[in-house]
């Protein structure tokens, strides 16, 4: 326990972490103890300052340009290799954006353990990914079959945007804590803008260069717009030498209740949320609304989306989680979904989009509020956090061959596929995992068994002293 002296000068230790021995062995687990080889260190605080914005800035930017390109842009790869006489007919073509979207969710249990016990090498691990990715961007520009575009633009580029997206997010929550969600929300809606207009270009470099060009452009920009931020990225707590950790408390989180419900919550969400964006625009072409305006759709959808997670981000820094998820789920599938559901014009799925995206484009910030509410151990929430992304990652995989199961099995049985009668079951599948979505909410009575915000009965913001406490406490 550091005495009053050790507190002179530069050494910025929080006097609640120097009066709690619980705190100094929670630092001491999550590899930011402090011990006289950061002494010297002059830790900014969290939550402001000229660093925590750099970094916001440079977490913006490559969420916006390295996720928004496989999040925003896989659709357009694929309508464009269908269409190449070597690649045409192929099934597994879209088996190249499944990759790269689905791999940094699914592998998030892998890495983040990683990310945790070899806290100092986080920014080489930024460094190797933001490589991985341009270096396959580039093989893939020499591709002439699919499986190597599937090794190449959807494997290595998935690989690479995993180690270096992870290892982001834990320094995130070094410079965020009390405002942690709506830095998320921020951070997330980065991909929503640049989904706004990185498809259209992206199609009309396709048509117009081809896509080996199209890809070794997009490396090019990579290297020119993340590069120069990446110095600036970097985390607020110092590592010491000889870190001592904790081993990741898995037996109490699968002996809480309330891990049970966020995690079916989660699983049901993520098979609903994908599903308005593939078939948006294929729906409004059946109701006689042109491609473009179909387009136009997406976009109000993704700007929706934008609005969505900051307001989300916001309200989970200070609201109860279970209300926050009850709100989320109900309102895209009561309010949003009526809508798809009854639409006979581009008026009502312009309404659709702003409704959806608003009350269902936020759900992931709260990953971080699920985290926090089963568990306080650092090291334990690393990997609680990849494991939501894990069945987040599952929703995704799973959700598209679902549909169009779906969809193959309303046409063979009723021949109602090209109309908007044949996307009604589709839209009442999105409706129905929605709403099984919202039970995780029932969590709230089984709230004394959560931690944090999530165990007040009503809207509460925690004391400064508290949040002081978790920002040392925490490295994710």
């Amino acid at each position: 326990m550091p005495t009053s002296d050790d507190t002179k000068g530069n050494r910025r230790l929080p006097a609640a972490l120097a009066n709690t021995k619980h705190a100094e062995n929670t630092l001491a687990s999550a590899s930011t103890l402090y011990t006289p080889e950061n002494e010297k260190f002059d830790i900014p605080p969290p939550d402001g300052g000229t660093k925590a914005y750099l970094f916001m800035l440079t977490a913006f930017i490559i969420e916006a340009v390295m996720w928004g390109f496989p999040l925003t842009s896989s659709g357009v790869f694929t309508s464009y290799y269908n269409k190449q006489d070597n690649f045409a007919s192929n099934a597994y073509i879209a088996v190249i954006g499944t990759l790269g979207t689905g791999i940094p969710f699914l592998g998030a249990p892998i890495i983040t353990p990683f990310c945790a016990r070899f806290h100092r090498y986080q920014r080489q691990m930024i460094w190797t990914g933001w490589i991985m990715c341009m270096a396959s961007l580039t093989a893939a520009s020499f591709s002439t079959t699919i499986w190597q575009l599937i090794i190449t633009q959807g494997l290595g580029y998935g690989a690479g945007f995993l180690i270096l997206y992870y290892a982001l997010l834990s320094m995130l929550n070094e410079w965020f804590v009390e405002r942690r969600g709506l830095a998320y929300g921020a951070l997330f809606a980065a991909a929503g803008l640049s989904g706004t207009g990185l498809p259209f270009l992206i199609d009309v470099c396709l048509n117009r260069f081809g896509y080996p060009l199209t890809l070794r452009g997009y490396a090019v920009a990579i290297l020119v717009l993340v590069g120069p931020t990446l110095p600036f990225c970097r985390g607020r707590l110092p590592s010491p030498s000889n870190p001592q950790f904790s081993k990741i408390q898995f037996l109490s989180v699968f002996k809480n209740p309330i891990f049970y419900f966020f995690s079916l919550s989660n699983i049901f969400q993520g098979l609903a949320f994908y599903l308005p964006g593939l078939f948006l625009t294929i729906y409004a072409e059946t109701l006689g609304i042109s491609p473009l305006n179909g387009v136009v759709l997406l976009c109000v959808l993704n700007l929706a989306m934008v609005v969505g997670q900051i307001a989300t981000g916001w309200l989970s820094d200070c609201a109860n989680i279970f209300i926050l998820l009850l709100v989320s789920t109900l309102g895209s599938a009561v309010l949003g979904c009526v809508l798809w559901y009854i639409a006979k014009d581009m008026l009502y799925l312009i309404f659709f989009a702003i409704l959806f995206g608003v009350f269902a484009g936020g759900y992931t910030v709260m990953y971080t509020r699920f985290c926090s509410a089963c568990t306080d151990d650092p090291a334990t929430t690393l990997w609680l956090y990849g494991i939501f992304a894990f069945e987040r990652g599952i929703g995704i995989v799973a959700a598209g061959p679902l549909a169009a199961e779906l969809l193959h099995f309303i046409d063979r049985k009723l021949h109602v596929e090209a109309s908007p009668q044949g996307y009604r079951t589709l839209i009442l599948f999105v409706g129905v995992c929605l709403l099984v979505s919202a039970v995780g909410s029932f969590g709230y009575f089984w709230r004394h068994r959560a931690l944090g915000l999530a165990n007040k009965p009503c809207k509460i913001r925690p004391r400064k002293s508290q949040i002081r406490l978790q920002a040392q406490a925490q490295t994710f």
